[in-house]
Formats: C-alpha cells, structure tokens, sequence
C-alpha cells in the first residue's frame, strides 16, 4: 500500500488530488475547479512542480480558458507553448552542449511511440507488399523444399517458423523505405522467433541489423543468442 509521501497530494491536508504520475496531475488539471479556493494556488504550485518532475509540457496538451488553473500557468509557457514551469536560462529537453536532458530523452520515446502507432500498419502493408513476390518464390522453392512445415503433433515446426520470420525480416528491411521517427530513429524489422511474423522495432540510423538476424523472444525483445533487448515497438501478425 503507498504511503501519503509517495501519493504525493496537491492539497495534503485535505488528502486530495494525488498526483503520484503524469496521469494524475492530468487529472488534477482536469478538476482543478473543484479545488476550495482558498488552497487552489497551493494546488497549482504542486502541479507545476510535478509537471516539471514528470517532464510533462503543454505540447501535450492544452488548458481550457475556463479551468481557474490557467491563470496560474507562466505567461511564456501559454505564449510559446513551452514547458510548464520553465524559466529564461532553463532548459528543459536540452543542455547546453545539445544533449538530450532526461526529460527530453523521455519526450521523443513518447513521440515515437505516437509515430509508431500511428503509421505502423500502413508501413508495414506497404513494405510487405514490396516484398511478397520475393518471399512466396522463398517459400515455395526453398523453404517448403528443405524444412518439414509441421512437427508430429501437426503444428508448424519452430524451425519452419524460425526460417520464415527470419527470412521475411530480411527481404522487408531490404524493402523498407527510408521511413524515420521524430528521433531521427529509422524502421526495421525483426523476426519472432518461433512464430511466423515479424516485429517492427525503430533503430539508430546505421545500426547493424545483423545482430538480431537470428531473431528475438516474444515480448522481452531479448535478441536470441545474445545478452541483451532491441527495443521492439509493435508487432505484426502474419
């Protein structure tokens, strides 16, 4: 059970709106009007703080004009759609060497992951359509002629399954359009090991695809063979 610290309330002597994560503080933001006026700067001050914690920012989303929080939001943030809680000389995605800040780090994983799910099936239709041709002319000619497609209990062998996915990650990736993420991160495709699908997994431009040629494990994303994870961002059924 999380004790009231980690609860981390706006109003802690009412023990009202926690705001233990981003989702919370959205909802504080959210029903910020029935906050007792008399602790309502109180609770805007926590907000902000948590924002600032959570490395959240108005890109995400907006306050209506008639919430009573907005008027506690920063002139500069409603004017250049900043961070909430930002100050001239503060940076809060980037040092000033050009490196990503933690919270910035964790602002462009969420786009991509908006990007991602966004595109990923039209991406995917479009490249395996590319690929069709070459991977029936593999199957047909060279798969179904060297591995036995079923095992004795009549399901699809992991070694059919094996060869398959690893084949079709390889034609697709062949295939695959210059297709890049808000983080300049590109796609590729990685074969499910003991299943006959791929997954799609965004790469750093240049990444040696080589390294999960033999495929990864289910969720986990542990590349097979090697001790450590790709970072997988959906999956495709064949």
């Amino acid at each position: 059970m999380r004790e009231d610290s980690d609860l981390k309330y706006g109003i802690p002597e009412q023990k009202k709106f926690p705001m233990p994560d981003s989702k919370h503080v959205r909802s504080a933001i959210k029903f910020f009007n029935y906050a007792d006026p008399a602790y309502e700067k109180q609770l805007a001050k926590a907000i902000l703080k948590r924002m600032e914690e959570y490395g959240m920012s108005f890109d995400e989303f907006e306050v209506g004009d008639e919430n009573r929080f907005k008027k506690y939001v920063p002139s500069s943030e409603l004017a250049h759609h900043g961070i909430l809680g930002q100050k001239w000389g503060v940076r809060r995605y980037q040092n000033y060497d050009g490196s990503l800040t933690p919270a910035g780090r964790r602002r462009l994983e969420r786009m991509d992951k908006k990007w991602v799910k966004k595109n990923e099936k039209k991406f995917y239709k479009e490249t395996y359509n590319k690929s069709r041709r070459e991977m029936n002319e593999f199957v047909r000619n060279e798969l179904n002629g060297n591995i036995r497609k079923y095992n004795k209990n009549g399901k699809i062998s992991a070694a059919y399954a094996n060869a398959y996915s690893k084949k079709l990650a390889s034609i697709m990736n062949k295939n695959v359009a210059d297709l890049e993420s808000p983080s300049g991160k590109v796609v590729r495709y990685v074969a499910m090991r003991g299943e006959m699908r791929v997954a799609t997994a965004l790469a750093d431009r240049g990444y040696d695809m080589t390294q999960v040629r033999s495929g990864v494990y289910g969720n986990s994303g542990k590349i097979a063979y090697r001790q450590k994870n790709v970072g997988l961002m959906n999956y495709n059924e064949r």
